[in-house]
């Protein structure tokens, strides 16, 4: 029968009770219900299976995931102008201690920026952020739309790189597994590959910054309150490798892989890897929409998309047939029946902590995936400058963020730094950027990096392939002069 409604001994239903601790008349009113009409053995919806064509919903999960910036209360039920006093306290109680943080980093960095200048006691030099000022690695914080979160909520809702042992297979060598730390979901050798230079050191362009640029798309995104930072530095990879092969700006989807690549070890909003995403993307035979036609929701959704393997025979003819959409959407039948909007031959990762190759992949390719330790409370609040943390993690389990490398640079004072996209709009940072310091693999950026391989098919004849070769290979031509002013 229906859930909450109990039939006594006469056939008429019990009074509906509200569960202890909850303000009466917050439960739905049942309809009105004829138990002679209601069928006797109703039958179980029949479920989809994730891999057949069609609709299909993420695994239901046992127990709902917390949502970040909650809070739990034990108040009497009556007491509503209590639970709001009690939220409001919490809440300012909460900034207060973020602003005093981010006030005091701030006070310290202008502190030993005086002290730099001076002759500076022992003590204050023994300071960190005066050895990092020393350094040129300064940088300031400010308070952003994180503020009102402790750092547990902020990290279970922003940071979701999590790695799954379900998402494919071994390691393609030994190698590959001793520089990423073992136990990491792969594509195979024959979509993942291993990057090799072309250039020498010396032909590495000085600086380079995609910013503003096609390669970039359509600039920094928000992945609102859900860990999908994975899905957001996955699109980014294989938009900049889109436009390096054909010219054309794009936006894909980033709902497609929150939605449609729990098969392969992501879970959605709770959190996911770029490799597993990327092994949905060849198995369903590209990327299947752009954003504006299958958009970002921020939570978990129904796959639009039917699962059609690209290596079946009829892999092509059957992006193009109606037998293998269903009904239950016209917005779904619709993206099932046109043919993937771009398409990717395979990926590459760059080795371990090899930062020159990839300073090279950026330059020649594009924007890189790239895992980042970002759970420290000095990222959450960056706003400026080269950022610098000692406590932040460089092997494969502190990444904890995926972010998009857009370029790399040098300022006038001498000091390396990485340029990334953050997926936290562009509130955060330097309108949604940041620089990072690249002495000594500072966050991980280096640890590990993945590049996109688009593979555009054009008709027979058409020649376009060739061309685009051509354009690649004079990757390097604009990388110097993108550069812009921080």
């Amino acid at each position: 029968g229906a859930r909450g409604a109990v039939s006594n001994a006469a056939g008429s239903e019990a009074p509906r009770v509200p569960p202890p601790g909850r303000p009466k008349g917050l439960l739905p009113h049942p309809k009105p219900q004829n138990p002679k009409t209601q069928p006797q053995n109703p039958q179980k919806p029949k479920t989809l299976s994730p891999l057949s064509p069609g609709l299909h919903r993420a695994p239901t999960l046992e127990a709902p995931l917390p949502i970040p910036g909650t809070v739990n209360i034990s108040l009497p039920a009556q007491d509503t102008s209590g639970i709001l006093n009690e939220l409001r306290t919490r809440s300012e109680t909460v900034f207060e201690a973020n602003a005093r943080f981010v006030d005091e980093h701030n006070r310290r960095v202008r502190n030993a920026a005086t002290s730099a200048t001076s002759a500076a006691s022992g003590s204050a030099r023994a300071d960190g952020v005066a050895s990092a000022l020393a350094e040129g690695t300064s940088y300031s914080l400010s308070l952003n739309h994180f503020a009102h979160l402790t750092h547990e909520q902020w990290a279970a809702g922003m940071l979701g790189l999590k790695r799954s042992s379900t998402g494919g297979g071994g390691s393609s060598s030994a190698a590959d597994a001793a520089a990423t730390g073992g136990g990491r979901t792969q594509l195979g050798s024959a979509a993942l590959g291993t990057y090799e230079r072309v250039l020498t050191d010396d032909q590495l362009p000085a600086n380079v910054d995609w910013r503003g640029t096609g390669a970039d798309g359509p600039g920094v995104k928000d992945q609102a309150c859900c860990g999908s930072c994975w899905a957001f530095a996955a699109t980014g990879a294989m938009q900049a490798a889109w436009f390096k092969v054909t010219g054309q700006s794009v936006s894909f989807s980033e709902q497609q892989f929150l939605d449609c690549s729990w098969n392969f070890g992501n879970t959605g909003c709770g959190g996911g890897d770029v490799v597993p995403a990327l092994k949905y993307l060849l198995q369903v035979g590209g990327v299947a929409a752009q954003e504006a036609d299958y958009p970002y929701i921020g939570q978990n959704g129904f796959c639009r998309v039917p699962f059609i393997p690209s290596d079946r025979p009829d892999s092509a003819s059957n992006t193009n047939s109606a037998s293998n959409t269903t009904s239950a959407s016209a917005s779904s039948s619709s993206l099932s029946k046109a043919p993937p909007v771009a398409r990717f031959s395979g990926f590459q990762r760059t080795p371990s902590r090899d930062e020159k190759a990839l300073m090279e992949a950026v330059a020649l390719h594009g924007p890189v995936a790239v895992g980042i330790d970002g759970g420290q409370a000095t990222f959450r609040f960056y706003s400026e400058g080269i950022y610098h943390d000692p406590h932040c993690g460089q092997k494969l389990d502190a990444l904890d963020h995926a972010v998009l490398l857009v370029g790399y640079g040098t300022t006038p004072e001498g000091v390396d730094y990485w340029l990334i996209k953050n997926s936290w709009s562009k509130y955060w940072g330097m309108d949604g950027y940041a620089r990072i310091t690249r002495k000594g693999n500072d966050c991980g950026v280096s640890t590990d990096a993945v590049l996109a391989l688009a593979s555009k098919v054009p008709p027979p004849g058409d020649g376009v392939e060739e061309e685009a070769e051509d354009d690649d290979r004079e990757a390097t031509a604009t990388t110097t002069s993108t550069q812009q002013a921080f």
